[in-house]
């Protein structure tokens, strides 16, 4: 088996995806009659996300996707805390 989750920012306000926000979020790789396998992740999303303070309020989602390479999954999920909360921090950077 050889699947994986991609995730991305989106900004709800302008409709679009954040240009070079995608990323892998893990990879399961593995053999699903043996039950043997191993996966990689990779570091967090960080994104220069540039504003005029004086602009309106911006929402931006998560997004996220299962790819099935070889073989299928049989879960996909982002992973929150004890909350069920999945942390966006933001940097305001100013124009």
């Amino acid at each position: 088996m050889n699947a994986f989750i991609v995730a991305r920012l989106w900004d709800d306000t302008a409709g679009a995806a954040l240009p070079e926000s995608e990323r892998l979020v893990y990879q399961t790789i593995g053999d699903a009659d043996t039950g043997q396998g191993a996966g990689n992740g990779t570091a967090p999303i960080s994104h220069i996300f540039r504003k005029a303070p004086s602009a309106a309020p911006t929402r931006l989602r998560l997004q996220a996707m299962p790819v099935n390479s070889v073989g299928t999954a049989r879960v996909a999920q982002i992973v929150s805390d004890d909350s069920g909360f999945t942390s966006l921090r933001l940097h305001w950077a100013g124009i």
